[in-house]
């Protein structure tokens, strides 16, 4: 068996490695288009092969009412939160990994009718190289 090198000898420069991290976000304003209850919003496209390493929400706008959200995706709609309060200052972030195989989209779900609150959903995620 032998250590292969190539990365730490410095032989290959860090701009070619493949893949990127990107940090992603997306602001939705319910004063615009309102949510009902159980009413899926997908944010964020995500990639199949990536992995993201944190996603959150914050918000800029209080609903007004009391109304919570979750934060997720199409397998587990609170994957990186549950019961978050859009009738205050909030902001969260869940440093909770998962990798996607299949592309999906970050979703955040209403547990109640929403009409006034504006929100930024954010991602940080790795985005691997595709082909050979």
């Amino acid at each position: 068996m032998s250590t292969i090198t190539k990365f730490v000898d410095q032989k290959v420069a860090a701009n070619t490695i493949p893949g990127k991290v990107i940090g992603a976000n997306y602001i939705i304003d319910f004063s615009e288009k309102n949510a009902a209850t159980s009413d899926v919003i997908q944010a964020i496209p995500i990639k199949a092969g990536s992995y993201v390493m944190s996603a959150g929400l914050r918000v800029i706008t209080q609903e007004g009412s009391a109304v919570t959200a979750k934060l997720g995706d199409g397998s587990d709609d609170d994957r990186y939160g549950a019961s978050i309060n859009l009738n205050a200052a909030t902001e969260m972030v869940s440093s909770q990994p998962h990798y996607y195989a299949a592309d999906d989209t970050i979703d955040l779900v209403a547990s109640g009718a929403i009409a006034t609150a504006k929100v930024e959903v954010f991602v940080l995620l790795f985005e691997a190289a595709t082909g050979s």
